[in-house]
């Protein structure tokens, strides 16, 4: 199948290219990947995850949301993109939960959107593909979950299924993708944040 071998590459680009830019750009505190400095960092990356006495009940709500969205992601894509890697179809109770999940992460967008808008508005060069990406992700989403929605009602007939399911597969690869490179960047901004304000003595 054409689409499971373009999804392998676009996937198998994308990460090693991620992989790259670490090993080229360096966030650690002390700009040297060492050991320490290479579980520090592990470490800090995780602590993200948690919620800072710091936050405002609005930005711990939005943290919270966050945190569903990318739970649902990883299932969708697992769920959705798992299958299609191993060469099978979802099908049975993957098909059930990648359903289940579906309608989670577009509420969570339609909060995170509005919640985030403000502050991925374009004021220069700076955070630009990161910006790009969410919303990339805004709008992808519309076609991604109206095609799945369609799907189930029988107005366009056998080739009206067939397209919206290639609709569907081509707007998830392009989601995964801008999904993967945002989170990527978002890392690195809330860490590159972070050093900045508390800076090696």
């Amino acid at each position: 199948m054409i689409f499971r071998w373009i999804s392998l590459l676009v996937f198998a680009v994308l990460l090693g290219g991620i992989g790259l830019h670490i090993l080229l750009h360096l966030f650690t505190r002390s700009g040297r990947w060492t050991f320490r400095e290479l579980i520090r960092t592990k470490i800090h990356v995780c602590t993200l995850l948690l919620l800072e006495q710091k936050l405002s009940p609005w930005g711990r709500f939005r943290k919270l949301v966050l945190l569903l969205a990318l739970l649902s992601f990883a299932v969708l894509f697992l769920t959705g993109f798992g299958p299609l890697f191993f060469g099978c179809r979802l099908a049975g109770w993957l098909l059930m939960i990648h359903a289940t999940f579906a309608p989670i992460l577009a509420v969570c967008l339609a909060i995170l959107a509005f919640g985030w808008a403000g502050d991925m508005v374009f004021e220069g060069r700076l955070d630009a593909v990161l910006k790009c990406c969410f919303w990339a992700l805004l709008v992808l989403s519309l076609p991604l979950a109206l095609s799945m929605v369609f799907s189930m009602f029988p107005w366009f007939g056998t080739d009206g299924q067939k397209l919206l399911l290639e609709v569907h597969r081509w707007c998830a690869l392009a989601f995964g993708s801008s999904a993967f490179l945002f989170l990527y960047l978002l890392i690195r901004r809330q860490i590159g944040m972070e050093h900045q304000n508390n800076p090696v003595e």
